[in-house]
């Protein structure tokens, strides 16, 4: 018997994902909101570098500090001496891609 790739299920090689025309590797199995909430908490308080999606290619990049984590949405200060006030993102966020958290190492927090 063939699987959908022609191959012989026996044969050697044969990698049989469930079926056909699935894509299993678009599911994120091992992030949750709690494991977000979770990295985010560790990071209060740090100097961050925060990438948005704005959509249609287009991606804003700022550093920030992580000043508070609430419940169900956390706040960042950018550097930035022209905007003034925090700017507040939910968790979900994270989870569909739109924003992007990374810690600032030590040397480069003092360049920004």
């Amino acid at each position: 018997m063939t699987a959908g790739n022609g191959r012989r299920e026996g044969e050697k090689g044969c990698i049989r994902l469930g079926g056909i025309g699935k894509n299993y590797s678009m599911i994120k199995v091992n992030i949750t909101i709690n494991s977000i909430k979770e990295r985010i908490a560790a990071l209060a308080g740090a100097d961050v570098t925060v990438k948005l999606n704005l959509g249609r290619n287009k991606y804003v990049t700022f550093p920030a500090t992580l000043n508070g984590v609430y419940p169900s949405l956390f706040t960042v200060s950018p550097f930035d001496k022209n905007f003034l006030g925090k700017t507040a993102y939910s968790y979900s966020e994270i989870l569909c891609g739109r924003v992007k958290i990374m810690p600032i190492a030590a040397g480069e927090a003092e360049k920004a």
